[in-house]
């Protein structure tokens, strides 16, 4: 069959998506048709579209700002080709009642790479398909929901993400997963209710064998890539399976490679041994300088002493960081929120990231909310938002964040000019420092593709 995949991304960030990599390779090897079209960087996507006939358009969601662009994309579609739209990822997931949306055929919830495969060869033969699981099916005024099926076992059977279109994109990091599922139980994610789903039906967390894992780097080495991100919710939980990995990495690809660390799992000796296997860089959650709220996200003890050690440490060893952070907390005050970026500054990251706390229906962070009457009913929003008294001040923040933490210097200049209420200068003030921070860490013509990207991706989205 004639398969289309939309994916909404930027050329910095392509394949970041990497559940819908999984799926085209899933597809290919049983033989099906498959093309993937990035509609924001390309201006003809919809007479390419057009052109190459899809029996079935694929697109995964994550509960964002974009999902209403990929139903609008969906709908246009619709007016000019006949094509049966399926729709998966995160939002279809845990949120089904998607499956309402007009245009919408049927969504898919779960891992998708065998109930896709499984769906598009009943369908190629005419045989009956309504009952296959993970699918919930529109037929005419009935929705026809089908339980999940068992996790997929032996993940190493999995074919590795498509990748051949990679270097005409030239994104900054390819990502690879060395497992499935996260063994946490935060406050603000879905984990929970994904295990409630997948309860009697499969280990959670999957490992995938060192020698699969080789075997994909050995594939990626015939491109041009500038760093290998390892993806996973808990690639550095396991010491002794790390150790391992990190020696084989090292004999089998010179490539950089950047992960997530937990900060309460990380040791000195960890550092240095990711560092010897060309570690360049090591993503942190700070989240905030609250520990008392970060205890409620993360339902784990970890205190800005052990922020600062294992930052420490990073910089002994000469390992990049790369701060996350969070804005818009509950009963966050100014004087809170400047403490999380004295917090940064005292760590000393490569680059610190700011985001304003989003609140996902079903998790245990939304019923806090709404137990103590903080969440904020005046957004338009599928996800919910926090009250606040200075949204004003939070989002000229977010927008100066970066050059605050890497200019400490002009820290009480930034301190005073996120009261202005001109959120179109501060925006603009912002940019060009992250411009120039950007060229300097990574050279002059990814940050003006960037910049590009950004421009059309935000133009793009506020099209639909």
């Amino acid at each position: 069959m004639r398969v289309a995949f939309i994916n909404i991304t930027t050329r910095i960030e392509f394949g970041k998506s990497l559940g819908l990599f999984y799926i085209i390779s899933a597809l290919k090897k049983s033989r099906h048709q498959c093309q993937l079209f990035i509609p924001n960087l390309d201006k003809n996507f919809a007479k390419k579209i057009i052109a190459f006939q899809p029996q079935i358009i694929c697109y995964s969601l994550v509960s964002n700002y974009s999902t209403k662009t990929y139903l609008g994309i969906n709908q246009f579609l619709k007016e000019h080709i006949s094509f049966f739209a399926v729709f998966g990822g995160p939002h279809p997931t845990h949120y089904p009642e998607m499956i309402k949306e007009q245009g919408v055929d049927c969504i898919c919830r779960g891992e998708g790479e065998e109930a896709i495969t499984e769906l598009l060869d009943k369908m190629e033969n005419n045989l009956f398909y309504f009952d296959t699981l993970n699918f919930w099916f529109k037929n005419k005024n009935e929705v026809i929901k089908n339980d999940f099926r068992p996790l997929i076992k032996d993940i190493d059977s999995i074919p590795f993400p498509y990748r051949d279109n990679w270097n005409s994109y030239d994104p900054l990091i390819l990502p690879l997963i060395t497992s499935r599922g996260c063994p946490f139980s935060c406050s603000h994610c879905l984990n929970d209710n994904l295990k409630e789903y997948y309860a009697e039906k499969g280990n959670f967390v999957r490992i995938r064998s060192i020698a699969n894992i080789m075997e994909e780097i050995n594939c990626l080495n015939k491109f041009k890539i500038r760093q290998i991100h390892f993806a996973d919710d808990n690639f550095t939980l396991d010491k002794e399976r790390l150790s391992l990995l990190l020696k084989e990495y090292k004999k089998n690809t010179k490539i950089p490679f950047s992960c997530d660390l937990k900060v309460d799992y990380a040791t000195e000796e960890m550092i240095k041994e990711l560092k010897k296997s060309n570690c360049s860089s090591l993503n942190l959650c700070l989240e905030t300088a609250d520990e008392s709220f970060r205890e409620l996200l993360t339902k784990r003890k970890i205190t800005n002493e052990d922020i600062l050690q294992v930052s420490n440490w990073c910089h002994k060893h000469k390992i990049k960081t790369i701060n996350y952070n969070l804005l818009r907390l509950p009963f966050e005050t100014k004087e809170q929120m400047f403490k999380t970026i004295n917090l940064n500054i005292q760590s000393r990251p490569y680059r610190a990231m700011a985001s304003t706390m989003v609140i996902f229906p079903n998790t245990a962070l939304h019923e806090y909310a709404v137990k103590n009457n903080i969440l904020d009913k005046k957004t338009n929003l599928f996800v919910g938002l926090f009250k606040s008294d200075f949204i004003n001040e939070i989002n000229n923040t977010n927008h100066l964040f970066m050059p605050i933490i890497k200019f400490p210097f002009l820290s009480s200049f930034f301190k005073k000019i996120v009261d202005l209420k001109s959120g179109r200068l501060i925006k603009t003030i912002g940019n060009a420092f992250n411009f120039f921070l950007f060229t300097r860490q990574e050279g002059l013509n990814y940050a003006i593709k960037k910049l590009k990207d950004d421009i059309s991706f935000s133009n793009f989205l506020n099209k639909f």
